[in-house]
């Protein structure tokens, strides 16, 4: 989908650079806006957008119910354990619009729409707002 294999690249590149190594800064509590937290944001926008909105799934969050953006960072979770989870939910989401048309869509829950303007949102809003 919008997260590519340029993208998967970047991520590989920057873990194979030891920032694996490096994700966790001693104070609490951690920033978000870290690389980890940066990849679980990404797992969690494939999910929501692919799953839950055009596929009507009823999923929990890819990294726990409080943690419903993903940017919550836990010292127990390494960048290698969130690509993983990243590539899982872009597998998911390539499966799940394979055969979907882009004028096929899905629903917005109430908040969500609130921000959008509709409820419905078809496939290639969705692909464009994932790129944005």
């Amino acid at each position: 989908m919008a997260t590519g294999s340029n993208h998967t690249s970047l991520v590989r590149l920057l873990s194979a650079a030891g920032a694996n190594s490096q994700l966790l800064p001693p104070e609490e509590p951690h920033p978000p806006m870290m690389l980890l937290g940066l990849v679980q944001h990404m797992a969690e926008v494939e999910r929501n957008w692919l799953q839950r909105v055009l596929a009507g799934q009823d999923v929990p969050p890819v990294f726990g119910k409080s943690n419903h953006d993903g940017f919550a960072l836990q010292s127990e979770r390494g960048l290698d354990e969130a690509v993983t989870a990243w590539q899982a939910e872009v597998s998911c989401g390539r499966e799940l619009v394979a055969n979907a048309g882009l004028d096929d869509s899905g629903h917005l829950s109430e908040q969500e729409a609130g921000h959008v303007g509709d409820k419905g949102v078809s496939l290639r809003w969705t692909m464009v707002n994932m790129i944005e």
